[in-house]
């Protein structure tokens, strides 16, 4: 099954599920978040190194 991007079944007329959206968000700030740890832990390391 493709993969649709709420956008486009919202004009397709296709009615979302309640607290889909804030889920999706949720996972890519939580995602972002993550990421962000792993590149300040690498900041520290080199600080130490340096």
């Amino acid at each position: 099954m493709p993969v649709i991007p709420a956008t486009q079944e919202a004009e397709a007329g296709e009615l979302l599920e309640p607290g889909r959206e804030t889920l999706q968000r949720a996972e890519v700030a939580s995602l972002h978040s993550s990421l962000g740890d792993k590149s300040e832990t690498l900041s520290q390391k080199k600080k130490k190194i340096s």
